[in-house]
């Protein structure tokens, strides 16, 4: 692996369930913003202060799927080029509350005792500090925050402080309408400042409110607290803001304590919209913050108990492993509207667009242990399919073209190159419905959506590739990318074409059981889908002719036609503050080097591991590996997954560590701009498939596994065709457990057994 990715400094002390601060700085204030998030996949609130700091910040709170329109600027508009884009926008800030001592404003910038605590084990942030006025009287403040996960809609917040002496308290909470946005990219696009179209404040009693609509995309918004204090009350109504004061007078080892339940929603969700949310906060504030509490730490304990990986003797890659879990679980959207952004629910950077990464690296967990989830992620597919066929359209294909990076499924991409041309979106689409009902034998899933999906993106593809004379008659996709940004425009990347390929056949096969057993709705999709004999001839004749690239001398496949033929170049020259190479070469020069950014060829052997033979999947990795700077935060993990499986037990434990700690260590110097969700879910993906080597192919589970030298032992749980298993593993042996369902065929190091209750197994490297 790079130089310049080993022995980076571990910036949190390890604890298994625990990320924890001791001491307030203020030049890591934004990067731990990012790290010490709460959310719930509907709400997300970064970890900001209540009281604010003058350390760099970034206040903002989000709603997955909520967005506001902006304009492109292009200098050359072409034929394609998407002529605005939609963004995710910071919400009404929900914890804006401002404690003051004697009249001194306490702040955790002067302070001591300062602790704050995430606990992964319930999604309970906790920030503790002790605050001394000018006249040396102290008390001490106990912020703690949640964001439940049985109730889309609800935040729950408190502070608390305990006086050491005698003297007044008094606690400010403020809720205002939003202000404007940074969302707006300034290099392409603009934004005015103005997002929102303010509607009104309302305060009731204990409750308070404020109402405002996105000015383009057209979202009516809800923001509605519902406070309890031991403490007297006043309001304070303004036009765009609604403020209470809480004051006591308290002497030592007195208390004041103010609960606070936050209830965010739209016109999609409420109606009527502001009196629906002020009921709900309301009605939260009756059941009270303990019994929410209760509610949500069984949530996270139900999670856990099919989620969690436990590793014996390495709690840097355990807590690093749980982080990733925890945010995935965190980020995920559960309605079938939303998705997983990839910044999860912690960063704007990228506009809260979803991308493949969903289908590759965060489903994959999700899908053995929740399958449910998604489920649901494949309905956001089908949900935005149309948006699917009208950018078809506009790049003239038939069928339906995903876009690349979107919310609401219209393309927000405007690198064309690196964006549109990545047209293995489309199989990626078709692998998650492939893996899904692999997973689950789904029929009636599979049936009533997801063969709507297959028939569109497999016409799509079939006519946006041809058969090539000069290639013997071989089906070709050329003037692609494949997930390698390095290397866009080329012809026939084998990511692409393998997986389209996949999706042909799988569609095939997917339409022939419809027909078989409900010929009314084969008919009928057929009619809807505007498929003829020829079109199923074409896909029969496309997958049965997939031109795959092949290097005759090395006899090995490539990952395109042209990449081995590039300009050689030196990764380990590379100076560090050149990266990346997105941003410090004309795209000419990065094009013509032969450099990954992550090597996709690597990535196709574990997706389509059955494909390759082993001896193949070792000479494709010590071709490429060297040629991999590991720009993109989804390197790594592949790496080490692949590494695993070819014995390279060294380098797949460095690639585990730079994976499973990219945020926690900022490993890419950019965690400030929100967490790397890919990189959270692929944490769970290295144990499972890395390490355990699980593969899925031929109906069944095959396991390789592997502990590291380190570990006395690491365990998890699966889920596979309605049955449940627990595996754990030592240096010399795994123990199969099936805990619920049939017995399951898997396949131990080549040696298959049928496990019907449990089994103890040896290890062979």
């Amino acid at each position: 692996m790079r130089k310049v990715h080993r022995d980076l400094p571990v910036l949190f002390e390890p604890h298994g369930f625990q990320i924890v601060e001791h001491k307030f700085e203020g030049d890591r204030n934004k990067v731990n913003e990012s790290i010490f998030n709460v959310a719930n996949g509907y709400i997300g609130l970064r970890g900001f202060f209540e009281e604010g700091t003058n350390a760099e910040s970034d206040r903002t709170t989000m709603l997955n799927g909520v967005y506001e329109y902006f304009d492109y600027h292009h200098i050359w508009q072409r034929p394609g080029f998407p002529g605005k884009y939609h963004a995710i926008v910071g919400q009404a800030d929900p914890v804006d509350v401002q404690v003051f001592l004697d009249g001194e404003r306490a702040s955790a910038e002067n302070s001591q005792e300062y602790s704050r605590t995430l606990d992964m084990r319930d999604d309970t942030l906790v920030r503790k500090f002790v605050y001394t006025t000018q006249s040396g009287k102290s008390a001490e403040l106990v912020f703690t925050r949640f964001a439940h996960q049985r109730e889309k809609h609800l935040l729950v917040t408190s502070v608390q402080v305990n006086c050491r002496s005698a003297m007044s308290v008094r606690i400010v909470s403020t809720l205002s309408m939003p202000a404007g946005s940074t969302t707006g990219k300034a290099e392409i696009g603009s934004s005015s400042g103005k997002i929102y179209e303010a509607g009104t404040a309302h305060a009731r009693g204990g409750t308070r409110s404020v109402t405002y609509s996105t000015l383009r995309s057209g979202f009516k918004i809800v923001c509605a607290v519902a406070e309890r204090a031991n403490a007297a009350r006043k309001n304070t109504l303004r036009k765009e803001s609604a403020a209470a004061t809480y004051s006591a007078a308290l002497g030592e080892g007195e208390s004041v304590r103010l609960d606070r339940f936050i209830v965010y929603g739209t016109d999609r969700e409420f109606d009527p919209l502001r009196e629906t949310a002020e009921q709900m906060a309301e009605t939260f504030a009756e059941r009270g913050y303990d019994a929410l509490y209760d509610g949500n730490v069984s949530a996270w304990r139900e999670f856990w108990k099919d989620s969690d990986v436990c590793i014996d003797g390495d709690e840097l890659i355990q807590q690093g492993i749980r982080y990733g879990i925890f945010n995935i679980y965190q980020s995920v959207g559960r309605d079938g509207i939303t998705n997983i952004s990839a910044n999860g629910l912690t960063g704007t950077a990228y506009s809260g667009h979803y991308f493949w990464d969903t289908e590759i690296f965060m489903e994959p967990m999700l899908l053995y242990t929740h399958p449910e989830l998604t489920k649901k992620l494949i309905e956001y597919r089908y949900n935005i399919l149309d948006k699917a066929r009208e950018r078809a359209r506009e790049m003239e294909h038939p069928g339906a073209l995903y876009a690349w990076n979107s919310t609401n499924g219209e393309e927000c991409g405007h690198v064309f190159e690196a964006v549109t041309a990545q047209y293995h979106i489309n199989a990626d689409v078709g692998y998650s419905i492939y893996k899904y009902y692999e997973a689950t034998q789904d029929e009636e899933f599979l049936f009533d959506k997801c063969a709507e999906i297959l028939l569109e993106t497999s016409m799509c593809l079939s006519h946006r590739g041809n058969f090539i004379e000069r290639k013997g008659g071989k089906f070709c996709l050329n003037v692609v990318c494949g997930p390698d940004e390095y290397n866009p425009i080329v012809d026939n990347n084998l990511y692409t074409n393998m997986l389209t390929r996949l999706l042909f056949k799988f569609t095939l096969e997917t339409m022939e059981k419809l027909r078989s057993k409900r010929p009314a709705q084969y008919e009928a999709l057929v009619k809807k889908c505007h498929y003829s004999d020829g079109e199923f001839a074409r896909l029969r004749r496309a997958a049965d002719n997939m031109y795959l690239a092949w290097d005759e001398e090395n006899e090995m496949y490539m990952q395109d036609d042209n990449f081995l033929s590039k300009d050689p170049i030196d990764i380990e020259s590379i100076p560090p503050e050149k990266l990346p190479l997105l941003v410090t070469l004309h795209p000419l020069n990065l094009w013509r080097y032969k450099v990954c950014k992550q090597a996709d060829i690597v990535l196709l052997t574990f997706l389509r591991h059955e494909e390759f033979t082993p001896e193949m999947r070792k000479k494709i990795f010590d071709t490429y590996e060297p040629l991999t700077i590991h720009d993109s935060s989804l390197s790594s993990s592949i790496h080490s997954i692949v590494a695993c499986d070819i014995g390279y037990y060294g380098e797949a434990y460095g690639y585990l560590k730079q994976a499973a700690r990219m945020d926690l260590d900022n490993v890419n110097k950019n965690t400030y701009f929100g967490l790397h969700a890919a990189c959270m879910g692929a944490c769970w993906m290295m144990l499972v498939n890395g390490y355990a080597g699980l593969r899925i192919y031929d109906g069944k589970m095959h396991f390789k596994p592997y502990c590291d030298e380190k570990w006395k032992r690491y365990t998890f749980r699966l889920k596979f065709r309605g049955s449940a298993l627990e595996i754990g593993v030592t240096p010399q042996e795994t123990v199969y457990r099936l805990t619920a369902g049939a017995p399951l065929t898997i396949e131990h190091c080549g040696e298959c057994f049928v496990l019907e209750n449990e089994r103890v197994m040896e290890n062979k490297q």
